[in-house]
This record gives structure tokens, C-alpha cells and sequence, in this order.
């Protein structure tokens, strides 16, 4: 069965776009030299609160968000344009973990905000990009680089204002909770403002325990109030002291709300990891095969952004192995 508070997905950012070998032939312009464009940076996935959204109902029918792909360079020159970015709009207080993990990636909690969650893949650069002193007719270009992708778990932290908490048949159109239950059920919500309603004073055995009740939860230092929904007495004062405290406690979220937060360290974090350097590698030899290993993520990268169909291109890859001690 679907849950409203709970909702997996799956982000990808767009890919870079290809770049081209190209030559500048104009009529009248002679030794014109490399002129192929670079390709477009993939589109960027972005997080956003939006108030009007107050379950994760959206994401039953909508599982998969992919940025665009940029686009590809052209002879003269002509660079390709970035893709489309793609926003996923969420609601307060939605808190986003990578599907499997434990680890908080994001809270988004006050709507407006926006987090870049996965930067657009790198733009391959066109072989107008290679010339010089040494090469002035470069005959290399570079794929676009893949853009990230993850699969996030998403989780409703607030769905209302005020919770109502009580035992069964006790009345929760007004509120009646006792603390111990609220820490047993969650201890962050415990620790939440909150005030005590004692209900259905109608009742003789009301009267008997409301002395006895007041007086305790008095001692703790916790307000509390008595009422009687059947009658309609005391209703209003257990309203307004709601509605004072949820007051109270906006003005206290809109202060901290105005403190610069960032929330863009999870593609601060894919950033890092897609600027590695190709000299972090490891070396492995499988005996079974007799054959070795070179493996690492900025070696990776190189790999998929090499464009094999040209043979600067190789030249390229393998003077970069031999820089780093490969051969």
C-alpha cells in the first residue's frame, strides 16, 4: 500500500554534450586553423520546497526525474547550449536520505527553499580547445561527461501545524496527550512545545481526577487545561493556546530560517567526486587471468570522455598513462 509520508525516486542530472574536430574553411581566410565547438553542460536536478504540497502523494506516479542533455558543439566554432534543468518540488519538511543509506542528505523544512542535489555532467571540449604552440591542428574532442545519478528515499518529517494525541475514544477533535506517550512514539517530537487537555469534564469520574491531574503536571511546569467538547466548555481557551503556540513557534522557525543555511553540499559532494584526479588509482593483478588492473574514478571519467574515433584522441589517453606511471 502507498504511504503518503514515504516515497523513493530515482535523479538523474543531464549529460555533457559531445564536441566536435573541426576546421575553419572560409574563402579569403586562409590557414584558418581548428574551429570545432565545445559541447553543453548537462541540465542540474534541483530540490525545492513548495508550500501548497503537504504529502509526498505527488511521487506515486512520477518515480523518475532526468536534467536534459546538453547540447553538442558545431564547426565554427559553435558551442552547444546547456540542457534543461529539472526541479523536483517537495513538501515542508522533507527529509531525503540515498535510497539504502541511513544518512541524512538533505532537510528541507520552509518553503522556497532550493538545493542543487546533482551538478550536470561536463561539457566535452572541441578540438579549437587543444590548439597550440606545439599542436595547431589538433585533431581531438571529448565526449560529454555522464551526469550523476542516484536513487533517493524520501521522508515526510511534518505533515500539520498541531498533532493531536490520545488514547483511543478520548476525544481527538480537541487534544488530550500525556508527554511519556509523545517520547515513547518519537523523541524529537517530544521535545516539540506542546500543552495538556484534559477532556470530557462531563463525566463524574472527571471531576474526581482533575485535582489530582492539574496538580502534577503543574509540578513539571506543563500547562494544562480542562475541557469538555460534548458541552463546549473550555473549547476556546484550549483553541486560542494552540493557536498562540503555533504563533510563538513560527516566529521562532522564521528566525532561523532567515540564518543562511547550505543545502548545496550534496553536489558539492558529487562535485568532488567527479574532479578526481586520474593519478589516484590502484593497480591489481589477477593471477587467474594474467591480466592487470587499473582502477579509479578520475581514470574512469577519462576512459568515457575519450572519443575514440580519433587518433589524437588515443595518442592523448596514452601519454596521460605514461605521465602517471603506466605503461
Amino acid at each position: 500500500m502507498w504511504r503518503f509520508d514515504r516515497a523513493k525516486i530515482f535523479a538523474k542530472a543531464g549529460d555533457g554534450g559531445n564536441s566536435v574536430v573541426a576546421m575553419r574553411r572560409e574563402k579569403f581566410v586562409p590557414l584558418g586553423g581548428p574551429a570545432g565547438g565545445d559541447g553543453g553542460r548537462g541540465g542540474n536536478v534541483y530540490m525545492e520546497v513548495d508550500g501548497s504540497m503537504n504529502s509526498l502523494l505527488p511521487f506515486q506516479n512520477s518515480v523518475h526525474f532526468r536534467a536534459g542533455r546538453g547540447d553538442h558543439g558545431r564547426g565554427q566554432s559553435q558551442n552547444g547550449a546547456k540542457g534543461e534543468d529539472v526541479v523536483i518540488k517537495v513538501a515542508p519538511g522533507t527529509v531525503v536520505r540515498e535510497a539504502g543509506k541511513e544518512e541524512v542528505l538533505l532537510e528541507l523544512l520552509h518553503p522556497g527553499q532550493r538545493a542543487l542535489l546533482l551538478p550536470g555532467g561536463r561539457d566535452g571540449r572541441g578540438n579549437a580547445s587543444f590548439k597550440s604552440g606545439m599542436n595547431k591542428v589538433p585533431r581531438i574532442a571529448e565526449n560529454g561527461a555522464e551526469g550523476p545519478e542516484m536513487w533517493l528515499e524520501l521522508g515526510l518529517k511534518l505533515v500539520a501545524d498541531i498533532g493531536i494525541v490520545g488514547a483511543p475514544n478520548a476525544g481527538k477533535s480537541t487534544l488530550l496527550s500525556v508527554p511519556f506517550e509523545l517520547e515513547l512514539f518519537s523523541p524529537e517530537i517530544a521535545e516539540k512545545p506542546y500543552f495538556v487537555a484534559f477532556n470530557k469534564m462531563d463525566l463524574p469520574d472527571a471531576y474526581e481526577n482533575w485535582p489530582s491531574f492539574k496538580e502534577n503536571l503543574e509540578a513539571r511546569g506543563i500547562e494544562v487545561f480542562c475541557m469538555s467538547a460534548v458541552k463546549r466548555e473550555g473549547t476556546h481557551e484550549v483553541s486560542s493556546a494552540a493557536y498562540q503556540l503555533l504563533r510563538e513557534n513560527k516566529v521562532a522557525e522564521d528566525k532561523l530560517a532567515e540564518d543562511p543555511v547550505n543545502l548545496n553540499h550534496v553536489a558539492e559532494m558529487v562535485r568532488k567526486q567527479q574532479t578526481v584526479s586520474i593519478n589516484e588509482f590502484e593497480i591489481a593483478h589477477d593471477s587467474t587471468t594474467n591480466t592487470w588492473h587499473v582502477v579509479g574514478s578520475g581514470l574512469q571519467r577519462f576512459v568515457q570522455m575519450t572519443n575514440w574515433r580519433y587518433v589524437d584522441s588515443g595518442r592523448r589517453f596514452q601519454h596521460y598513462l605514461e605521465a602517471c606511471g603506466v605503461n
